[in-house]
Parts: structure tokens; C-alpha cells; sequence
């Protein structure tokens, strides 16, 4: 094998180890600090969820290092959003309570659940869990799509989805998740939820990739095999909240 292949082929295994989680290095932290708002939503519909890109056909090629890369600057660090901080957001507590306020079905109750199992398996250090009671991180509130105007601050019209967090230094403090119950379909509603959920964990971006819960349009049954590596890369300990876009780069080119 000639250098430069071997020097590829190192530098993608070393990105595999990142993502899995057993990574030690450091990045340095952000100066950044203060509050800031993630808001988003999902509107419209979309094409059907292509399952031979969740992972679960033979024969589909897994995302290359450049596209794991390339779209964790995206959606982690919210790149193409100009009023954003531009630094890693995640949860820093190892437990994360989940309350379910409104009038949810039990479709979406069961969707939440799922959601939330999926997310578990790919953090590894950050556990969400649903509570019943008490004072929760995360507050998943179920209304009718026409009370969004009244009960979300700041809201924007004709979104059907809405997530507000607050953050200190990177670290995620507490978020609040708007999901309508009416206005839309179960499938729709389950994909909005989704989408939600990935906000309020840290990714505060918008894919360009259609099979993405995290594109906007699309109607999605779960996290694609990309959205699941942005993931991992995200909640690997060795990307530290408020971490910069430099400090990112340097990691992961070393």
C-alpha cells in the first residue's frame, strides 16, 4: 500500500473510532457564554422515507468521512445559520427526564418512545428517560396546531413543529417542545416529533439530504444512517460543548 492510501485509510478508521465513542483526546472549550434560543420546525410533506438508506438493505454503502464531516458542521454546528453561535451543543448531565404535557394520542406517545430509544442507543454517555412528574429537562408539549400562536413565544407562521432550548457555554439546560395535534397526519406528526427530538438534543441545523429527519420536507420513519453518525460524532465525550468550528477541524484532522 502506497503512503498516501494508507494515510486514507488511517484517517477514516480514526473516524470511526471517534464516532464510537472510545476516542480520549481533548478539544479545547469555547470562551463563549450566555443563553441562546434553537428554534426550528418541519412544514410540508415530502417524499417517502427511502428505507435502503436507513441501513436496514444490503449492498448500501455507509456514509464517506467527508459526508459525516461535512454534515455534522451542518447540523451540530449549524453552520449555514448566520445568527447562530456556531459551537457544539449537547447535553452534559448523564441523565435527561422527558415530561409529556398536552393531549398526545397514543400514536404519538408510542413514536416519543421509539424516538427516544433510538436516541439512547447512540448517545452512550446521555440518557433520556420519561417522567411523569417533577421538573424536566426536556417538556414535550402536545396542543392543537392553532394554539401555536398563542402559546409559543416568538413564534413564526406556518411552522407545525417548535423547539426552544436554553444554553450555557455549549451546554444544553432545559427544552421545551411544541407538537401539534392537530392539522396534520400520524405519519407527518411522527416525523415532526422526530425532527423535534434531534433539535433537542443539540442538532440545531437543517440537512440538505432528503432522507434526513432533519431535512426539511421530508416525511421520514427514522434517522438515516448519516443523521445516526452525526449523532455518535456529537456525543463522543472528546468534542466538548462549545466547541468551535476550529477546534472541531483540528480534532478531526488529527
Amino acid at each position: 500500500m502506497n503512503t498516501g492510501a494508507g494515510k486514507l485509510v488511517l484517517g477514516y478508521l480514526c473516524l470511526l473510532i471517534l464516532i464510537h465513542g472510545v476516542a480520549s483526546a481533548q478539544v479545547l472549550m469555547s470562551d463563549a457564554s450566555g443563553k441562546q434560543p434553537g428554534n426550528l420546525s418541519m412544514a410540508g410533506e415530502g417524499s417517502p422515507y427511502p428505507s435502503a438508506i436507513t441501513g436496514t438493505s444490503g449492498g448500501v454503502l455507509p456514509p464517506s468521512r467527508s459526508e459525516i464531516i461535512g454534515e455534522f458542521m451542518i447540523l451540530a454546528l449549524n453552520l449555514k445559520n448566520p445568527a447562530s453561535m456556531h459551537t457544539v451543543t449537547k447535553w452534559t448531565i448523564p441523565s435527561v427526564d422527558v415530561k409529556v404535557s398536552g393531549d398526545p394520542d397514543e400514536e404519538s406517545r408510542q413514536c416519543l418512545a421509539e424516538s427516544i430509544a433510538d436516541i439512547n442507543n447512540l448517545t452512550g454517555s446521555v440518557h433520556l428517560q420519561i417522567i411523569e412528574g417533577g421538573s424536566p429537562e426536556i417538556e414535550m408539549d402536545f396542543i392543537p396546531l392553532e394554539e401555536f400562536p398563542r402559546q409559543i413565544p416568538g413564534y413564526v407562521p406556518n411552522l407545525e413543529g417548535y423547539t426552544r432550548c436554553e444554553v450555557v457555554k455549549g451546554s444544553l439546560q432545559e427544552c421545551t417542545v411544541w407538537l401539534p395535534t392537530t392539522g396534520v397526519d400520524e405519519e407527518l406528526r411522527c416525523t415532526i416529533l422526530r425532527h423535534e427530538m434531534a433539535r433537542g438534543i443539540g442538532l440545531m441545523g437543517l440537512s440538505d439530504h432528503p432522507e434526513s429527519i432533519l431535512s426539511q420536507g421530508s416525511v421520514a420513519d427514522g434517522y438515516s444512517t448519516l443523521d445516526r453518525d452525526v449523532i455518535r460524532l456529537l456525543y463522543n465525550p472528546a468534542l466538548r460543548p462549545g466547541s468551535t468550528e476550529e477546534t472541531v477541524e483540528a480534532y478531526l484532522a488529527a
